[in-house]
């Protein structure tokens, strides 16, 4: 099956971990540029968030397909909001860490915001009034994290960079994140995870595992295969990790 080939990074079929050159030499050429200014970015709010070790990764159809351009989008993995010293498997949470990282998630989306509209070139910054949207607000739905996406268009020379963040509900990767898309090109997606450590992430990498986002409990108690694998490139680690 060519969908899930990742024979087009140069790899064997069971290699996982590769290369950030590798990861990058798949982009076109200016979103090389845009994922490096994001990779920096990230690397510099998770230093000032006390983030002792982290990782920022490339993921997904990026690499997993034999053609890069037939992904729809790019996406990166950030590692290192860590709660808990207990091993993967044994792990437990309060409500308060997850308050804090969706706070911390919503803080970098409005910082990233700050510094976007600050660039060369930017002339406005506005909220989007799309249907379901409130003053930039996305309502959609009801819970403690609601109204907390945000949908924000900035206009930079006649382009449009359009940033949106989903922090209501946790997605399938037990992650919070957000998305940039420069004008009608592949939108970047940014996914923080929530309660991993650098090492438990590239062990359920290998092993193929999806967590459930709410409990930490493998779905059904029993490993849920998602796909024949998880390539992932790291393109950043802090210290060495």
């Amino acid at each position: 099956m060519s969908g899930v080939s990742i024979t087009g990074v140069g790899s064997s079929p069971n290699q996982l971990d590769f290369s950030a050159e590798s990861f990058y030499n798949r982009l076109r050429i200016e979103e090389v540029e845009r994922v490096r200014f994001l990779v920096d970015d990230i690397t510099t709010f998770m230093v000032r968030n006390g983030c002792e070790e982290f990782l920022i990764a490339g993921v997904g159809s990026i690499l997993r397909l034999e053609n890069p351009e037939m992904a729809r989008d790019i996406d990166l993995a950030v590692v290192g909001f860590n709660y808990t010293v207990a091993p993967a498997r044994e792990r437990g949470h309060g409500f308060e860490s997850v308050i804090h990282f969706t706070r911390s998630v919503s803080n970098y989306f409005d910082g990233l915001q700050v510094k976007l509209a600050s660039l060369p070139g930017v002339k406005s910054s506005y909220p989007s009034y799309e249907a379901g949207s409130d003053d930039g607000i996305l309502v959609s739905g009801s819970g403690p994290f609601a109204r907390w996406n945000k949908d924000i268009w900035l206009l930079v020379a006649d382009q449009q960079l359009r940033l949106t963040s989903d922090l209501e509900t946790f997605g399938s990767y037990n992650s919070k994140g957000l998305s940039v898309r420069y004008g009608e090109g592949r939108p970047i997606d940014i996914q923080f995870v929530f309660n991993e450590t650098p090492r438990d992430w590239r062990i359920q990498q290998h092993l193929g595992y999806e967590l459930d986002g709410n409990h930490h409990r493998l779905k059904s108690g029993t490993p849920h295969e998602i796909s024949k694998s998880f390539p992932y490139a790291v393109l950043t680690t802090h210290p060495s990790c």
